[in-house]
């Protein structure tokens, strides 16, 4: 299956909703953060994932920060990776 792509957080959270795969999926939003200062942004985010927590359906959004809306923290799970280190990088760029 292709990857579904949005130009705009509305559409992507619309795509995201209408998606009807029976399958494990997973939505990544990446920077997304910008976009849930905007109430109806919001409130569409908060109404997606109520729907999808009785599928097989995960969205990952990725962020500089762990800043989460008030709204959106009984429907989120914040996991913070550290910065890799010169050892990680280093594996990484071996050729």
């Amino acid at each position: 299956m292709n990857a579904p792509t949005a130009k705009d957080p509305l559409t992507a959270l619309d795509i995201i909703e209408k998606s009807d795969s029976k399958n494990t999926t997973i939505f990544i939003l990446k920077d997304f953060h910008d976009a849930w200062n905007n109430p109806l942004i919001k409130r569409k985010l908060r109404s997606v994932c109520q729907k999808l927590k009785y599928t097989k359906k995960t969205i990952i959004i990725t962020t500089p920060a762990a800043k989460l809306p008030e709204e959106l923290k009984d429907d989120a799970v914040i996991i913070e990776f550290p910065y890799p280190t010169t050892v990680d990088l280093d594996d990484v760029l071996k050729i």
